[in-house]
């Protein structure tokens, strides 16, 4: 620490520079988190649904603003709580997504 000091680094210069750092990763690491979720979308929905190209772009722009639509990620996350019984807990990390025991059906609207 005394050699930054001494080359006139301050405390301040480090938590900009550790900010900037964290931003920039951010900035680089989601786009490619987003393109890998999405993709592991696209073959668990044509896997195990069988849905075809269309309709699995129809299913992932209906994500896209449901994410918009929402102000939060908690606000999200508490209507699939809340709508579709499901509690997602991603401090598991082995199940993430848990089916709640008091869930009901969950009434399908189409838009």
């Amino acid at each position: 620490m005394e050699a930054l000091i001494k080359n006139g680094i301050t405390m301040e210069d480090l938590k900009a520079e550790w900010h900037d750092g964290y931003e920039a990763g951010f900035s680089e690491a989601s786009p490619c988190t987003m393109k890998t979720c999405y993709a592991a979308f696209c073959i668990a929905l044509h896997d195990v649904l069988g849905f075809g190209c269309r309709r699995i772009a129809r299913v992932l722009n209906y994500a896209d603003n449901a994410i918009y639509e929402h102000l939060t990620t908690q606000d999200i996350i508490d209507k699939v709580y809340q709508d579709a019984g499901l509690e997602l807990n991603f401090g598991d990390g082995i199940e993430k997504v848990q089916v709640r025991d008091d869930a009901k059906p969950w009434r399908h609207e189409k838009r």
